[in-house]
């Protein structure tokens, strides 16, 4: 299968500990939701072919009713859910390690196994401390040996993925602002603020510009006086009041920007949703 997902150097991965880069080295393999339909299809009856092979159960002994009923319903069903951005190699291993009960006992191939499989291998803490690594070249992609080239295939991936999970109903995170920075670049109307400066934007409508400031704002003003509660809990008074004196100056305020990009860019998306508009197609 076509590999679209991000390149990493070989070398850095070399940097990583193995259980950290199995990981990583599963994430960039291509993604299920990358797949045509009917390769999807004949994914999933291979997949469940398979896990009946592990369990002892040879495809002689399986009729083609079994076949097309829990793997074109039940998993073809799972995996066009929230599950669809993990590549097909994850997956595999998924299934590899619940048929051998690493998630629970096994009760057989069906769709409340599946769900167990998948937030199973989801929700593993090696998988989860190979994604924070894997977030490490989001963040600082210039802090490691990458062409331009790469670069560019890193923020496309990011941004692809930020986008499918977000329709299948995972919210944004908050480093999406960088995110939003590239798709803007690339995507972008120039608009000049009315304090006379140049920038490019997603959202060009001046009632919708609004609505997304006073979101951000009611977001960040909430976490700032949640945390200053947690510091007044904690005894560090003189921390709460500085927090809560942020509030109050919001216009050079750099964290309060970045709430007002993750809205920006989730407006955007729910447009991409609407419009049924493909986000790596524009991007490439």
């Amino acid at each position: 299968m076509k590999n679209n997902s991000l390149v990493v150097s070989k070398s850095y991965l070399e940097t990583l500990a193995p259980s950290i880069r199995e990981y990583i080295e599963l994430k960039l393999e291509a993604k299920y939701y990358e797949l045509e339909e009917s390769v999807k299809k004949t994914f999933c009856v291979d997949l469940i072919t398979l896990a009946f092979a592990e369990t002892g159960v040879s495809k002689e002994n399986l009729s083609e009713d079994i076949l097309r009923f829990q793997a074109l319903v039940q998993l073809y069903g799972e995996l066009k859910g929230k599950f669809g951005y993990l590549s097909c190699k994850e997956i595999e291993k998924a299934f590899h390690l619940g048929v051998r009960r690493e998630f629970g006992p096994y009760m057989g191939l069906n769709g409340v196994t599946y769900n167990m499989f998948l937030k199973g291998f989801s929700a593993m803490p090696e998988r989860i401390n190979a994604m924070r690594e894997l977030n490490k070249i989001i963040d600082k992609p210039t802090d490691m040996i990458y062409t331009d080239q790469e670069k560019q295939q890193i923020m496309i991936t990011a941004c692809v993925n930020a986008f499918c999970e977000y329709k299948a109903g995972k919210p944004l995170d908050n480093y999406t602002w960088r995110l939003y920075d590239y798709v803007s670049s690339k995507l972008g109307t120039e608009i000049i603020t009315k304090h006379g400066q140049k920038i490019k934007t997603l959202i060009t409508e001046q009632n919708i510009r609004l609505e997304i400031k006073e979101k951000a704002k009611t977001e960040y003003q909430g976490y700032c006086r949640k945390y200053a509660e947690d510091c007044r809990f904690k005894g560090n008074h003189t921390e709460a009041k500085n927090v809560l004196k942020v509030i109050d100056d919001l216009v050079n305020n750099r964290t309060y920007e970045n709430y007002q990009k993750k809205w920006a860019l989730q407006y955007y998306f729910d447009f991409l949703i609407l419009t049924e508009k493909d986000l790596k197609t524009l991007l490439v």
